[in-house]
């Protein structure tokens, strides 16, 4: 979805909501605020619909003739046919933002009248490929079917810490991160990268995954040594993000434990270069950078209830953290992508890796 449409306000603030700059009230009172709009234009659409069948049930009480009627009743057809389509687009960028909602949370759910038969048979298959679903085609053939709905909140934690992942790394290449506690923002990024392909459940790693899970099960105390992450990769090639957290769900665990990752450049600056140093590989900074890291293209994530905690494990390929090296390269955003510039809302100003082969 371009920046123009009338969502950009609600994904903006999904966006801060992965980011943790803000609270998932903010975002449920703007969706609805939008719904209650969407209600409101199918009153609307209801009463001009109802105005032209009557109009043309008139007609033989009348001496309008028929080029008056065609004329007349093509003008509140017109007027009729824009407000659908109006509602239509309005549905179908809903359902997208509460899919996305309901993927990061499990509470979005669509409204039962949605489910209707004319909905499903007139809306749906009419406005499949109208709607920018970003370059998630998992997303694509989920989204819009009613019946399938519940569907989208039974994946695997493998959702919540991607999708968040790309979300947040986004909108750090755009220069809208804060860096810190002052009013400053780290700068854009011009060759992070977005996950390995263009599915989030092809960018999430199973064998990552069940890494992470493994050492999670034996309920650690801290994280793994770098030498010891080798199941996989190889020995030192996977990086690795450690936390405890309080939750009522594994899905949960994991997503708080990646938002508080995420949210340790909130609360500690970053040099301006971006260079991670000896000195910043010793400050609460690492599993940001580690997240943030460029050329990071795959994660899997894994949680374990122990005693009344989450340990929640996730591991990167390639790792980050590298002394010397530049966590991303600071400039214009995407200016150094050697392949394309990824244009969906939520995942804007990532490096696109094109599929080879």
């Amino acid at each position: 979805m371009g920046e123009g449409n009338v969502f950009t306000e609600e994904f903006r603030l999904l966006a801060e909501v992965c980011e943790g700059t803000i609270s998932h009230t903010k975002l449920e009172d703007k969706m609805r605020n939008t719904m209650n709009e969407i209600h409101r234009q199918i009153k609307v659409a209801k009463t001009l619909d109802g105005s032209l069948t009557h109009h043309l049930l008139e007609h033989t009480c009348t001496d309008e003739t028929d080029g008056e009627l065609a004329i007349s009743a093509n003008r509140l057809l017109n007027t009729t046919t824009a407000t659908i389509s109006n509602i239509k687009r309005s549905m179908q960028r809903y359902m997208y933002l509460d899919a996305m909602y309901a993927l990061l949370t499990k509470n979005g759910v669509y409204p039962k009248h949605w489910r209707k038969e004319w909905l499903e048979d007139n809306l749906i298959e009419e406005t499949r490929d109208d709607v920018d679903m970003g370059d998630h085609p998992s997303l694509k053939e989920e989204q819009f079917s009613a019946r399938e709905e519940r569907k989208l909140l039974e994946r695997r934690v493998m959702n919540v810490a991607s999708l968040i992942l790309e979300i947040i790394r986004s909108r750090l290449a755009q220069g809208l991160v804060p860096n810190g506690l002052t009013n400053t923002k780290a700068p854009s990024g011009q060759n992070i990268f977005q996950m390995a392909s263009a599915s989030i459940y092809d960018s999430y790693d199973t064998d990552l995954e069940q890494d992470a899970q493994n050492y999670a099960n034996g309920c650690p105390p801290n994280g793994s040594s770098l030498a010891s992450r080798s199941q996989y990769y190889g020995s030192g090639e996977e990086g690795e993000n450690f936390g405890v957290v309080s939750a009522n769900s594994t899905y949960n665990a994991v997503f708080q434990a990646v938002k508080s990752f995420w949210r340790e450049i909130k609360l500690n600056n970053i040099n301006k270069e971006m260079l991670f140093t000896e000195a910043l590989a010793g400050r609460p900074l690492v599993r940001f950078t580690q997240m943030a890291w460029a050329e990071t293209t795959n994660v899997g994530c894994g949680a374990k209830l122990c005693g009344d905690q989450y340990v929640v494990v996730c591991r990167y390929y390639p790792r980050g953290n590298i002394v010397g090296q530049n966590i991303y390269e600071v400039g214009t955003t995407c200016g150094s992508c050697s392949d394309t510039c990824t244009t969906a809302y939520l995942y804007k100003g990532l490096c696109e890796q094109l599929a080879t082969g």
